[in-house]
């Protein structure tokens, strides 16, 4: 897990809704992560993440949907304790 506050994957879900390019804004050069149907900005990827692809998409949160799959036991018993 990285340290950035940012939400963070391994790869895109649907690699054909998204569009990579280089972004070389703010005296950087990166890799920018577009939506390939509007061409919005989504986040960045990194090639620091874990093995074996190391990469890192690092996602602005807006630009994300989360659906809830199911919570294992530990997960929901810290949530009825309020604990994080």
């Amino acid at each position: 897990m990285h340290e950035t506050g940012w939400p963070g994957f391994s790869r895109p879900v649907c690699p054909d809704n998204v569009e990579l390019c280089e972004d070389s804004s703010n005296g950087m050069v990166r890799t920018e992560v577009l939506c390939r149907r509007c061409n919005a900005h989504l986040g960045h990827v990194f090639d620091d993440g874990p093995a074996p692809d190391r990469t890192r998409y690092c996602m602005n949160s807006l630009s994300l949907d989360l659906i809830v799959c199911g919570m294992h036991q530990s997960d929901t018993n810290m949530a009825k304790s309020g604990r994080e």
